[in-house]
């Protein structure tokens, strides 16, 4: 079934040892792979103020584990196919951000 990589998470640094982001693999399994989560990554990029998220791909546990994560904040997502495995929880994640944006009062 491949290599597991349950919550592996890999630091991003320049020459100077500035923290530049981080990549975290929000699940690592297949679609029906309840253990190890679908298949997601979650990358940071950028210093506190300039900081962006960026969600690569959104599978049916994905909302639950960045919930889990207390990492709700998301700046974009990137799908990589039309598929439940790819897109399975993102009506959830999109609609959670809307109204959190709108309580906020950050609508844009």
């Amino acid at each position: 079934m491949g290599v597991k990589l349950k919550n592996a998470l890999s630091a991003l640094s320049s020459f100077g040892g500035t923290k530049l982001g981080s990549v975290v693999f929000v699940g690592s399994g297949g679609p029906f792979d309840v253990e190890e989560g679908n298949a997601s990554i979650l990358l940071t990029l950028g210093a506190q103020k300039e900081r962006r998220r960026i969600l690569v791909d959104c599978g049916p546990s994905v909302y639950a584990s960045l919930r889990r994560m207390n990492a709700m904040d998301i700046d974009s997502i990137i799908i990589t196919s039309a598929s439940e495995a790819c897109m399975g929880s993102l009506g959830t994640l999109l609609t959670h951000i809307h109204y959190e944006r709108m309580a906020a009062g950050r609508m844009e």
